[in-house]
């Protein structure tokens, strides 16, 4: 049974329900990590190239963040090749006035106001309105205590 090394781009991995049982596949937080990618030997090839066809318009396969090769020397280097590829996980750090920017220099800038309504899209929820507050969080004191009547 001949055998890959798989390359994820995603934080903390993925775990792929294949034809011979699922594999987690490291991510790049992972201490496998090349060039952001984190590896993972020893998965089954056919059962990974069926995934890998079946899941072609995922958006990390079609995004190069996912991939693999049978050689785990091959699979480190186009990892490193591919090091400026962007996950949109990277790190951001805040600047003045509410902005923020990627950690890497010369890197888009990404669109704060994109963003959130991207993120209020998939998870289904419609944007705050402008002044919008949460309600006020309940503190201990304000819930009765063992003994309190």
């Amino acid at each position: 049974m001949a055998k890959v090394t798989v390359a994820c781009k995603l934080p903390v991995g993925l775990t792929l329900d294949l034809a011979t049982g699922p594999v987690t596949l490291n991510g790049f937080h992972h201490a496998s990590s090349v060039g952001g990618y984190g590896l993972t030997p020893n998965v089954d090839a056919d059962a990974f190239d069926k995934w890998l066809k079946d899941h072609k318009d995922y958006t990390p396969v079609a995004n190069g963040l996912i991939f693999a090769h049978a050689k785990q020397d091959m699979v480190a280097a186009e990892a490193a090749e591919r090091t400026n590829v962007r996950s949109g996980f990277e790190q951001i750090k805040p600047q003045k006035g509410g902005k923020v920017q990627a950690v890497e220099e010369g890197s888009e800038k990404p669109d704060p106001e994109a963003a959130a309504a991207y993120a209020a899209k998939a998870h289904g929820k419609s944007r705050p309105r402008a002044g919008a507050t949460a309600p006020p969080l309940s503190t201990t004191a304000d819930t009765p205590q063992d003994g309190d009547e």
